[in-house]
């Protein structure tokens, strides 16, 4: 049997390691190198757990891709059906979907090789339940990623310190760990076809965004986005420089979801000050409110704002009777509806209904134009300091936060308005964000103060983009 994989691959498949990572961009070839790799384990008889973050059938799974390459390969003794693939030595695959099958997953017993694809969407959750459960002799895990953000549990977990060696290198090692860097440039099988789509892409992405796509680097700011993270660094720094005395409302921001794959999210300020964040990925609705009042009566919060769009607005009732007997001020925030103060002028000559798309292109106008004055002033500019934004910089959901913040896009209107880019639109290739859900609710959270007006107002200058 005469099967070969790229030499690149070598350190990875050589390893003994527990972890066991690939890394990349489009065209890297890991799917596949990995997949034969779990093709020959499965004939040495190890059973082998293919799993990712989300799953809702075993057509998103990759089943299709292991049983068209035993039969590409010739392979004998496998024995596919529907959804399992098996072998005569006792091999076996096994296909999850972790978000919604993570118990089940915890239940079973005798896997040597778990396969993770598309590693930067698992979950912290998934990681910290996964990672105990697989307990053979032996075992280990093997990991395909396009990182996405500095932010995401897999590369917080496996990447953080060690990028930088990767981009040099090619390659870490350590007691635990194999990471690999490849990419296109060091596929030997990769097709031409995929080369003139890489070219065509050089030409119209933009470079950060070709580097993600291509060369695997992470994507932290992405082009016309609302807030740089230059700007948002400042506000990390700004407390060295000026000593903010917290004054003003306490206030609670909440960003509702229910089941599904968004997160939960709080954020709650004193002034300008943001005290505390929090991101909650399990549970109902009724129970996020519950978890969010938490935050509330921890901190002594005055105010209380949450997303009363979709899921929020059949939470109203259970809003008022949770929070009705408070001496607090509750808002809807409806982020479709139009500007707050729609006939107050905005810059000058330009009226809030003329110059923002809808409530939520402004409450954030309002966040960036916060984030702009910190970086103003980190500069030397005497600002008053309630107009600006302090962040704890040794907060655990910090990174989150920069991550949501800094790739949020705005969106070029043809009336000239303030627009944000549609969630809708920011999960679709080639972006594929998640929902800025932490960033959201700090939205929420700053909505009630004034609306900052334009004498400070940072420029707008958008840059030519392929999705936009």
């Amino acid at each position: 049997m005469n099967i070969s994989m790229p030499d690149a691959f070598a350190p990875l498949l050589e390893s003994d390691k527990r972890y066991r990572i690939a890394v990349g961009g489009r065209g890297s070839g890991k799917s596949m190198t990995v997949a034969t790799l779990c093709i020959l384990e499965a004939m040495s008889g190890k059973r082998i757990l293919c799993c990712r973050e989300f799953q809702n059938s075993i057509q998103e799974s990759v089943h299709s891709l292991v049983a068209n390459l035993i039969d590409q390969l010739g392979v004998n003794g496998f024995t596919i059906t529907r959804d399992k693939i098996s072998h005569t030595s006792g091999g076996e695959f096994i296909f999850r979907g972790l978000s919604r099958n993570i118990e089940s997953v915890k239940s079973l017993f005798g896997v040597n090789v778990v396969w993770v694809e598309e590693a930067q969407t698992i979950s912290e959750e998934s990681l910290r339940v996964l990672t105990p459960t697989i307990r053979e002799a032996g075992s280990y895990f093997i990991m395909c990623a396009n990182p996405r953000s500095q932010a995401d549990p897999f590369t917080e977990t496996f990447l953080k310190g060690r990028d930088s060696q990767l981009r040099s290198e090619g390659t870490f090692e350590d007691e635990l760990h194999t990471i690999l860097m490849v990419n296109y440039d060091k596929n030997p099988f990769f097709p031409k076809e995929l080369d003139l789509e890489r070219k065509r892409d050089k030409k119209t992405l933009t470079p950060a965004m070709y580097d993600h796509v291509w060369n695997g680097f992470t994507l932290d700011e992405v082009d016309n986005s609302l807030i740089s993270v230059d700007w948002f660094d400042a506000a990390l720094e700004i407390g060295d420089r000026i000593k903010y005395r917290d004054s003003g409302a306490r206030v609670c921001g909440h960003d509702i979801s229910d089941t599904g794959k968004d997160a939960k999210a709080v954020v709650v300020r004193h002034g300008a000050r943001v005290l505390d964040m929090g991101l909650k990925h399990d549970g109902t609705a009724s129970d996020g409110l519950d978890w969010a009042v938490d935050f509330l009566d921890r901190h002594h919060c005055d105010s209380f704002v949450y997303d009363q769009d979709g899921v929020g607005l059949g939470l109203t009732r259970e809003v008022e009777r949770s929070l009705g007997n408070r001496n607090i001020t509750i808002t809807g925030f409806r982020g479709g509806e139009s500007p707050e103060n729609p006939e107050a002028f905005f810059d000058g000559h330009r009226k809030n209904r003329d110059a923002f798309f809808n409530r939520r292109a402004q409450a954030y106008w309002g966040l960036r134009e916060r984030f702009w004055k910190t970086y103003q002033a980190q500069d030397g500019e005497y600002i008053d300091p309630d107009e600006l934004i302090f962040l704890d910089a040794e907060h655990p959901l910090i990174s989150q936060l920069r991550s949501e913040l800094c790739r949020i896009p705005l969106k070029p209107h043809a009336g000239g308005k303030i627009q944000l880019m549609p969630k809708t639109e920011m999960k679709k290739p080639p972006l594929s964000l998640p929902s800025p859900d932490l960033a959201d609710a700090m939205a929420y959270a700053f909505s009630v103060q004034d609306y900052i007006h334009g004498a400070w107002s940072a420029p707008i200058d958008y840059k030519e983009s392929a999705y936009i």
